[in-house]
């Protein structure tokens, strides 16, 4: 079996050596190796050039424009990729000598979509760390609890990728970190199963140069990839069978989202409008459901305070759904975002429930109680909305 690994190189000329090495003498010997160089700017293409004539299972691809990130060299390599699965690496990493090896002997045991290594990050000052928690240790997950572990960082996203799998879900180019997201996606697509394999090691360098340390005006398109990331939760119902990860995931998405929007000052303006028009379309839905709620209270005092409160969500989610696309957000319904919207709006209506009957459990009368619940809720879900009805 025969398998592709992927490296992309930009001004790699203190360690490419050191992968390459690793990659070219592995002990499983069927493999073909594709580096995609952005246009360095040192030594790395002729040190590329001097290892490509040493081996014959070596590619190198030259971009004609640096490009910049990772998710465009997928796009460039992603077609002439013959491996039946693919090993993607940086141009820093490297690989125990039998990490391939023992990488494809646990893809056929399992018979498994994607098999991921155990990812040592390596430190300058000498020291490693397992990217495996603690409670990651079965040998196969399904692709549910796959992606849910990915986003909550307890496996890793490196993996020996089914190619024809990666090349049909694809690569967006919409954010610096697409890959990252992608491969989180990838995981969910795994119809077979994800296998673990800890005794293949992954070498991941972790320096201070990384494009993902500090605070950079590109990090903002990272936002993108958390947008497709919350769809693709929604969509799959892990926030059903993963609750904790996906709020954890939830807050930690909206935190990143008001900080990286407060330091980098993306927008202003356009966000400004869009908070002030959620807050009149929200005013408008709230008086609705509020309205309702009190009507049918008044009309029907011995019901459950749950049936009425309901009704009027139901009622007012309607009316919020076009309003928030047509006046808030200036987008156009599709049926995707009405799925999206129904699907935010349900996490959003568990919400609204459960405060509601808290704060009736603490004391607050049935006709006071929807108030704290709107100002907890209501903030909630213009992120969420927002994150829904923007994402392409």
């Amino acid at each position: 079996m025969l398998i592709s690994i992927f490296i992309p190189t930009y001004n790699a000329e203190r360690c490419i050596g050191q992968t390459l090495q690793s990659v070219l003498g592995q002990t499983y010997r069927e493999i073909e190796v594709w580096v995609v160089d952005d246009c360095s700017a040192d030594g790395t293409l002729a040190l590329l050039r001097e290892w490509q004539g040493r081996d014959s299972r070596l590619h190198v691809l030259t971009k004609e424009q640096n490009e910049g990130f990772v998710p465009y060299s997928w796009v460039h390599v992603m077609p002439l990729l013959r491996g039946e699965f693919t090993l993607y690496m940086s141009h820093d990493d490297w690989l125990s000598a039998d990490c391939v090896e023992r990488l494809v002997k646990a893809q056929r045991d399992t018979l498994a979509d994607a098999v991921i290594p155990e990812v040592l990050f390596a430190y300058d000052d000498g020291t490693e760390r397992s990217a495996f928690a603690a409670n990651a240790s079965a040998m196969k997950i399904g692709r549910r609890e796959a992606f849910a572990q990915m986003l909550n960082y307890d496996i890793p996203g490196f993996a020996l990728w089914r190619t024809e799998l990666i090349r049909r879900v694809g690569m967006p180019t919409e954010a610096w970190n697409s890959d990252e997201g992608m491969q989180r996606i990838w995981a969910l697509n795994c119809g077979r199963g994800v296998a673990i394999c800890p005794s293949a090691k992954f070498y991941y360098r972790v320096t201070a140069s990384s494009i993902t340390k500090g605070l950079k005006p590109y990090h903002l398109t990272g936002l993108k990839t958390q947008r497709r990331l919350l769809w693709a939760a929604l969509s799959s119902a892990t926030w059903i069978s993963h609750p904790k990860i996906f709020v954890r995931f939830v807050w930690q998405s909206l935190k990143s989202a008001v900080y990286l929007r407060r330091k980098l000052g993306a927008s202003a303006k356009q966000n400004l409008g869009e908070i002030v028009r959620f807050g009149i379309v929200g005013a408008l839905a709230t008086a609705l459901h509020y309205g309702i709620y009190l009507g049918l209270v008044w009309l029907w005092p011995m019901a459950n305070p749950s049936v009425p409160y309901s009704i009027g969500y139901i009622i007012s989610f309607v009316a919020n759904f076009f309003a928030s696309n047509y006046f808030t957000f200036r987008t156009k319904p599709s049926a995707k975002k009405g799925v999206g919207f129904a699907l935010s709006h349900v996490v959003n209506y568990l919400l609204h429930i459960g405060l509601l009957n808290l704060f009736l459990w603490l004391g607050v009368s049935e006709t006071l109680a929807p108030i704290p619940v709107f100002c907890i809720a209501v903030p909630v879900n213009f992120l969420l909305v927002r994150l829904v009805l923007k994402n392409r």
